[in-house]
C-alpha cells in the first residue's frame, strides 16, 4: 500500500513541477507581449507640449524597458515589465521640464499596458495550455 501512496506522492510533484514551470513560460510569454508593446509605444520618444517630438529620452527609454523573470510571491505568481529610468515616470506621470520651461506630460506606458492587455492574456493562456497538455495535465 505505501507503494501506491509512493507513486500518488511522485504523480503530484511532477505534476506540480509541471505547473510551475508552464507558470513561469506563460508569465514570460506574456510578459513580453507587455515589454514589446511599451517598446513600441517609446519608439518615437517623448513629445513635449512644444511639439518637440522624438527629442526626449529616445535610445535610453527603449533600452532600460525591463522584464524580470517570474517568481512566486506568496500564493500569486508574477512577472514585473517596468523601467530602472527616473526620467521615465516624470514622463509618464507628469514633471516640469527644464528645458521646455512647462509642465510636460506624454503618457506611453499606461496606454501601451492597456493595448497588451488582451494579447497578453491569450498568450498566457495559449503557452499555458500548450505547457500543460505537453506534461500530460489536461488543458
Amino acid at each position: 500500500m505505501s507503494g501506491g501512496s509512493v507513486s500518488g506522492e511522485q504523480h503530484e510533484n511532477e505534476y506540480r513541477n509541471a505547473f510551475e514551470r508552464a507558470i513561469g513560460l506563460a508569465l514570460t510569454a506574456a510578459g513580453t507581449v507587455v515589454w514589446n508593446e511599451i517598446r513600441r509605444s517609446l519608439r518615437g520618444g517623448y513629445q513635449s507640449s512644444l511639439g518637440n517630438k522624438g527629442q526626449f529620452v529616445t535610445g535610453a527609454s527603449l533600452a532600460h524597458v525591463t522584464l524580470s523573470t517570474p517568481r512566486r510571491e506568496g500564493d500569486k505568481w508574477t512577472v514585473r515589465v517596468g523601467t530602472d529610468l527616473d526620467y521615465n515616470l516624470f514622463w509618464e506621470v507628469g514633471h516640469h521640464n527644464l528645458f521646455t520651461r512647462r509642465y510636460e506630460r506624454d503618457e506611453k506606458w499606461v496606454p501601451a499596458f492597456r493595448r497588451a492587455r488582451s494579447p497578453a492574456l491569450a498568450t498566457f493562456r495559449s503557452v499555458m495550455d500548450r505547457e500543460m497538455k505537453r506534461a500530460g495535465g489536461g488543458g
